[in-house]
């Protein structure tokens, strides 16, 4: 499903004002709903214990306010990309 109004907008300006930086394995872009997944799974997995003080879940991924800040503010998410792969 689309995300529309201002949600949609903003997404728009934001992907607009950040550049997509490309480099043979590693992508950097504004963030997209698509991340979200790739966020959640970081957060529900070990690695996660020094990043947040209880233990994971979907549902606290989803309303975790450090989310909220990183996908509202203009900072730039990285994908490492398989050997000669694209963004």
């Amino acid at each position: 499903m689309p995300i529309e109004g201002n949600t949609a907008e903003f997404a728009a300006i934001l992907r607009a004002s950040l550049p997509q930086l490309v480099a043979e394995r590693l992508a950097l872009h504004a963030p997209v709903l698509e991340d979200f997944a790739d966020y959640r799974e970081i957060l529900m997995s070990g690695r996660a214990r020094f990043m947040q003080d209880k233990p994971p879940s979907r549902q606290g991924a989803w309303r975790d306010d450090k989310t909220a800040a990183e996908f509202d503010e203009p900072v730039l998410v990285y994908r490492h990309l398989p050997r000669g792969g694209t963004a």
